[in-house]
């Protein structure tokens, strides 16, 4: 019994002497020191590796006089001898995690954004740092670490890769084959490259990943040698590019701080002068690529052209590269036979053509130094003659590219039409061309029923216009040598026809004479006919006597060519002879339509109902 007795002292002293060991390991928790310790005393901040670590601070726990209690930090920085008034204060708070780390962008943005300072100058500041550790148990003082002391060398942001990109470098526009920059060991602002470029324009690119055309810098229009740097797309005018005039080695330098753009020729022929024609009058129309290229004749240091143009406009271009209407010359607006120069696109009162009112062979001569043109008529065509009428009692209103054409009867020397119009304003004008309101016709108010030429827009007071009281059909004429108007509303036309039938494969009975299908004549105006109806793939044509002549004689209404375009060719022919002209439909045009025939105007249409 003794035995067992002195065994379970010997138990229970070995479970109390535990008991004490555990106690005494609680209380000594977190005595270790609040010292603060820094990765680098001096600090070199680098763009280059501005994700990676750039300085760290870490430290002890901290005692919390074996309390068992938690234990705060809070960490700060401030610039040396500012006794931490201000700067970073971070309250890291409970952790067992004794440190904090900056990142080389971390830090440099800090440095701007904290202290204010101009990173850009890339001058060292000394900064302080300590960590306050604040024990939860407030029977525990609150402990301040050492502070340390430390340089920081800070970085300008500034662009690290540069590619040149556009249809003069080696990769064109493929921005993954972007032409990289080097950028320069002493000036890191400074970028180059040299070698073969061709002939056209190129701009900058920050970054060669697919799809980002943005950030970069293009040509500043308004300084000579500079550049102008855009975060984002800019607008279609501001992308200017950097133009190259002839092929060869070339040696490009930029300083993306001070903007200078230098384009060294290395091995570069001395190009060709160059200026080109464009405009509808010309053969290219206003593609650039298509533009008519001039002589240049070196004796005169001027630039010749010989050849067709038509009625209309044009101005010089001075190279056809695709979308480079810029550099070129307009038509001085204070001088008919001088010309300006516009590095870019100058605003719409300044981008005047030069105007060509007669189709014909021409001799141009424009001297780029004198600016002095000179447009010489070799062989003149007299235009065929022209008259539209314009306003908003007419179809295409005051648009003037919808002027509504007239039809001109040479025997008569009468322009007539015959159509819809509204109630309202009109007058006549010679030519349907942009913001050509002149020559023209208007109304004349001392002489009834006539009308009064000008040849320029004319004094207030005198543009008068015809006025249309009720809207309807009406006849419109004028003749050009008497001046007399007709404007007569057709209410009691005179019809010129009773009956009309269609013919031919595309109808429903075909090339049968004795089956073939009348249209309806209008109640309202007995010159139009009208059918609703399907049209199958074939050729159709009109006879105006029908079943009573015989087989595929007397009149018909033909088309004015052969196989025509029952949406397109709308003109009507009314003979008994000649070419057996008829409309063709295609497989895919097949299908229900409603035809009209209208003798007022002599026009056929064909509209689809489905």
């Amino acid at each position: 019994m003794k035995t067992i007795y002195n065994l379970m002292l010997i138990v229970l002293s070995i479970l109390m002497l535990g008991s004490c060991k555990k106690d005494e390991m609680e209380l000594d928790k977190g005595s270790t020191p609040l010292k603060l310790e820094i990765s680098e005393d001096i600090v070199v901040l680098s763009q280059f590796v501005e994700d990676k670590e750039a300085v760290k601070f870490s430290w002890g726990a901290g005692s919390n006089q074996g309390t068992g209690a938690a234990i705060s930090y809070l960490f700060e920085m401030d610039l040396k001898d500012n006794n931490f008034a201000g700067g970073i204060k971070k309250n890291i708070g409970k952790t067992d995690s004794h440190f904090i780390s900056y990142t080389n962008k971390e830090l440099n943005d800090s440095l701007k954004t904290v202290w204010n300072i101009p990173v850009d100058d890339e001058e060292t500041y000394t900064f302080e740092a300590r960590v306050t550790a604040v024990v939860s148990d407030t029977s525990v003082e609150t402990q301040i670490s050492n502070v340390v002391v430390f340089d920081v060398q800070p970085y300008k942001y500034r662009t690290l890769r540069l590619y040149l990109i556009g249809d003069a470098t080696p990769g064109g526009w493929n921005i993954e084959q972007a032409t990289l920059m080097t950028m320069d060991a002493e000036n890191k602002d400074v970028f180059t490259w040299e070698g073969t470029l061709l002939k056209n324009g190129f701009r900058f690119i920050c970054q060669n990943t697919s799809g980002t055309w943005w950030p970069g810098y293009v040509k500043d229009p308004d300084n000579e040698g500079k550049a102008k740097y855009f975060a984002t797309e800019p607008a279609g005018e501001d992308d200017v590019k950097f133009m190259i005039n002839a092929p060869g080695v070339y040696r490009v330098t930029i300083n993306t701080s001070t903007l200078d753009v230098v384009i060294d020729p290395i091995d570069v022929e001395e190009p060709e002068p160059e200026l080109y024609l464009i405009g509808d009058a010309t053969t290219g129309g206003w593609d650039v690529p298509q533009a008519t290229k001039m002589n240049y004749i070196e004796s005169a240091q001027a630039f010749e052209w010989e050849g067709a143009l038509k009625a209309g406009k044009f101005r010089f271009v001075c190279q056809n590269i695709s979308g480079m209407f810029w550099p070129g010359y307009a038509k001085d607006a204070n001088a008919d036979n001088k010309m300006v120069y516009f590095e870019t696109a100058p605003s719409s009162e300044q981008d005047i053509s030069f105007d060509i009112d007669k189709p014909g062979i021409y001799k141009i001569t424009a001297n780029t130094s004198s600016l002095d043109v000179n447009i010489q008529p070799i062989s003149v065509q007299e235009p065929a003659p022209e008259l539209y009428l314009i306003g908003n009692a007419t179809p295409g209103d005051w648009e003037i590219m919808n002027a509504t054409e007239m039809s001109y009867n040479e025997a008569e020397k009468t322009f007539e039409w015959n159509g819809n119009l509204n109630s309202g304003e009109l007058r006549f004008i010679c030519q349907r061309r942009p913001d050509r309101w002149w020559p023209g016709y208007v109304k004349d108010p001392v002489n009834e029923g006539k009308a009064k030429y000008f040849d320029a827009q004319p004094a207030d007071g005198e543009d008068i216009k015809f006025t249309i009281s009720d809207a309807g059909e009406y006849y419109v004429s004028l003749n050009t040598e008497t001046l007399e108007v007709v404007i007569r509303k057709q209410d009691d036309i005179t019809v010129l026809y009773d009956n009309m039938w269609m013919v031919g494969d595309a109808t429903p009975e075909g090339w049968s004479w004795d089956k073939m299908v009348e249209m309806t004549q209008s109640e309202e105006n007995g010159n139009i006919f009208t059918w609703t109806g399907n049209l199958k793939v074939g050729e159709i044509k009109f006879s105006l006597e029908g079943p009573t002549a015989k087989d595929f004689s007397g009149y018909f209404v033909y088309a004015t060519k052969k196989d025509a375009s029952i949406f397109n060719d709308t003109d009507i022919d009314i003979r008994n002879s000649g070419e057996d002209y008829k409309w063709k439909l295609s497989e895919l045009e097949a299908g229900t339509y409603t035809i009209t025939i209208n003798f007022n105007t002599n026009k056929i249409s064909f509209e689809k109902q489905n």
